[in-house]
């Protein structure tokens, strides 16, 4: 039989993991031995966020056009809270309007890309700029992945923008909408935006017949940019 491995448990660890939401075992017992208490203040459990409260700095926003098997069905616009997530906000807009790079040098955007996923309990899911098949990830930033910026907004509604990662601190292009509340992502994917138009577009692609969660029909976003 097999011993088991010992190891010798930093104090606190245990409680900090068991604080974090979204905790995944080992991996933050291992970054909180790295980094200390202070690798922890960014993965505070969500608190009600209110949209609607006046801003620090005026909040940015975005749009994408979304076309089913060739055909536009509309707009969705994104108000992005971009006066608490700078860097999550500021790599959609990069990819939104087209100014990033990829390591060859050639323009990283959304447009062109499909809507690769319909996820059961969360939403929407796209935004492979490098693959187009959801099966890669770049950032908009000049680097593949960026760390997690913070989780401050809970999944508690529809129609929340949030990032797509394979892990802690490895968001890069892929993103979701969500289609309802997904309490489940709380501590795991960073949301950083919401629609404010076009509601009835993603519920339109959110419908479609899919198979294993892959929409049969292609849907595709044929523009995106920043909107003044």
């Amino acid at each position: 039989m097999q011993a088991f491995r010992v190891a010798t448990v930093v104090p606190g660890a245990l409680r900090h993991t068991r604080m974090a939401r979204g905790s995944r075992g080992w991996g933050w017992y291992l970054k909180h031995k790295q980094q200390g208490d202070d690798a922890f203040i960014r993965d505070r459990p969500p608190t009600p966020f209110d949209w609607d409260a006046a801003p620090a700095a005026p909040r940015k926003r975005a749009y994408v056009e979304i076309a089913i098997a060739g055909e536009n069905i509309g707009k969705v616009e994104f108000e992005l809270a971009s006066d608490l997530l700078p860097v999550t906000c500021k790599n959609f807009l990069q990819l939104c309007t087209g100014a990033a790079t990829g390591p060859d040098g050639a323009p990283l955007t959304y447009k062109g890309t499909p809507i690769h996923t319909l996820a059961k309990g969360v939403g929407l899911m796209g935004g492979d700029v490098e693959g187009g098949n959801g099966k890669k990830s770049h950032s908009g930033l000049g680097k593949r992945y960026f760390r997690d910026e913070g989780f401050f907004i809970p999944h508690s509604s529809e129609g929340l923008l949030t990032m797509a990662n394979s892990g802690i601190d490895t968001n890069g292009s892929q993103f979701y909408v969500t289609i309802g509340p997904a309490p489940h992502m709380d501590g795991r994917s960073v949301a950083f935006g919401r629609v404010v138009g076009g509601m009835d577009v993603v519920r339109r692609v959110f419908g479609l017949f899919s198979v294993k969660a892959k929409p049969v029909s292609k849907v595709v976003i044929t523009d995106c940019d920043a909107l003044p």
